[in-house]
């Protein structure tokens, strides 16, 4: 809210997509209906929220392989000054391979917007490494 005085925000969610064996789609790799749902609702309590503080907002969802460069893509599509992005908890392998979604916003973008990541919420995950 407070990088867009002027202007609207662009609220979007990922709804990841995993990948395919030999190019074949299979309906276990694709976000079921309660994951959409899930996206739609954090979507629409971003905007309301957003609407409260009396800045105009929209979203979209958006189902993808690729969540990095379909950022890009729509922040490009926008024409956005700034892209805000969660920080990460994953660490180790699981960072390695998922890789870090803001660094790899601003790579992709090199420039075009500038991109901020929120931290991480110190208690989300905690009770994954306590499990």
């Amino acid at each position: 809210m407070e990088l867009a005085p002027t202007g609207g925000v662009a609220v979007l969610a990922i709804a990841r997509i995993y990948g395919t064996q030999f190019g074949l789609p299979h309906p276990g790799l694709m976000p079921t209906r309660d994951e959409i749902d899930t996206r739609r609702g954090w979507i629409a309590d971003a905007i309301s929220a957003l609407e409260r503080a009396g800045v105009e907002a929209d979203g979209q969802l958006a189902a993808t392989r690729k969540p990095i460069k379909t950022i890009a893509r729509v922040a490009r599509a926008r024409g956005v000054r700034h892209v805000v992005v969660d920080g990460t908890n994953a660490r180790g392998i699981r960072r390695m391979i998922e890789g870090d979604i803001g660094t790899d916003v601003r790579r992709r973008l090199r420039g075009a917007a500038d991109v901020v990541i929120v931290p991480p919420d110190p208690l989300v995950g905690s009770a994954e490494v306590a499990s």
